[in-house]
């Protein structure tokens, strides 16, 4: 499955949750980096995509539960 993500776009948290799981499955199947002819990649820092997932669940539970804000304002006040 590819995903296409754009800044264009304003996404609710359950997208989010799903492109950061698709982002941590891309990374367990593929390696955090890899060189290939020459060329390093380097992909999202696992640990730290971890920590959103986390995050965006916790939104998505509480939304569901009937409170909570969104988890992109949530995150920016943090200043992470």
């Amino acid at each position: 499955m590819t995903t296409k993500v754009t800044v264009d776009v304003e996404y609710t948290d359950e997208e989010l949750l799903a492109i950061c799981n698709h982002a941590i499955a891309s990374i367990m199947a593929t390696g955090q980096s890899y060189e290939i002819r020459g060329r390093s990649y380097s992909a999202a820092n696992l640990q730290t995509l971890k920590t959103w997932r986390d995050d965006l669940q916790t939104q998505v539970d509480a939304a569901a539960a009937g409170g909570g804000g969104g988890i992109v304002a949530n995150y920016l006040n943090r200043g992470r």
